[in-house]
């Protein structure tokens, strides 16, 4: 009966080694892919972050140009108030020269023209905004020709380009 006690104790030695050798085997299996796993996992990490990084610094690229296109409307609207008040101060200058003079300053057209002393442009009213230079009027004056009765308005002016 020893003997048999014996081998039957053998082999439930065998077999409890194999089991922990099986067992051993699959801890191993299981520890490598879990390393597979988390060196992808953490490439996965270090991809997004660089991703995260490029949109932060395109953001704010983006914030920057909106930030200049701002400056820029502001700057144009500025412009577009002084070439407002220039226009306005201009047609108060010849409404009060038509007043005195009770003869419009016209053109064979019918349009009433303005003639700039520096340029010897002539300027149709409801044609200016083809220019492309804006011009802020700071002071203007209607002289009268005497020989050609031409009316020329002389101005000092601030160019914007």
């Amino acid at each position: 009966m020893e003997n048999f006690n014996s081998k039957l104790y053998e082999k439930y030695n065998n077999l409890k080694k194999r089991k922990f050798a099986e067992v051993e085997e699959r801890n191993q299996k299981r520890n490598v892919d879990v390393a597979k796993y988390q060196s992808a996992v953490e490439g996965l990490i270090e991809d997004l972050k660089n991703e995260n990084d490029k949109l932060r610094a395109e953001m704010v690229s983006i914030q920057e140009e909106f930030h200049e296109c701002q400056q820029l409307l502001l700057q144009e609207r500025h412009k577009t108030k002084m070439l407002s008040n220039g226009v306005e101060t201009l047609k108060h200058l010849l409404l009060q020269e038509n007043n005195d003079d009770r003869a419009p300053l016209m053109s064979p057209h019918r349009s009433p023209i303005v003639r700039l002393d520096d340029s010897n442009e002539f300027l149709q009213k409801g044609n200016m905004e083809g220019t492309q230079n804006a011009v802020v009027v700071k002071d203007a004056s209607i002289i009268t020709n005497g020989m050609t009765n031409e009316k020329t308005i002389m101005y000092f002016t601030q160019i914007i380009a």
